[in-house]
């Protein structure tokens, strides 16, 4: 929460509270802090690619609370962010050398 004060529109800082209430079944706190999260993440394929396991957890803990057409579109946002990071390492697998390649 500290975090949060010093840096409001740092997105992680709600990355994490979200889990942590997440965790603790405080959903609703939860939910509030991933959509915040959802929201500051900045609009390039790769952030929005960060966002499919917090996204994911958004729809879980929706359902939770009983807001289901609210859950489903944050689930189909999951899977739309996960196949997306998928296309994405697809296409630069071998961008950078690993640690046993060289060039």
């Amino acid at each position: 929460m500290h975090a949060r004060r010093l840096h409001p529109d740092e997105p992680f800082a709600y990355l994490y509270l979200g889990e942590t209430y997440s965790e603790t079944k405080r959903l609703q706190l939860a939910v509030e802090a991933l959509e915040k999260y959802v929201r500051l993440v900045p609009a390039p394929k790769i952030f929005r690619a960060m966002s499919a396991a917090p996204t994911f957890l958004l729809g879980q803990d929706l359902r939770r609370l009983g807001r289901l057409e609210e859950a489903q579109k944050a689930l189909a946002n999951s899977q739309r962010y996960r196949e997306a990071k998928f296309r994405h390492d697809v296409q630069h697998i071998f961008d950078e050398p690993g640690p046993c390649r060289r060039r």
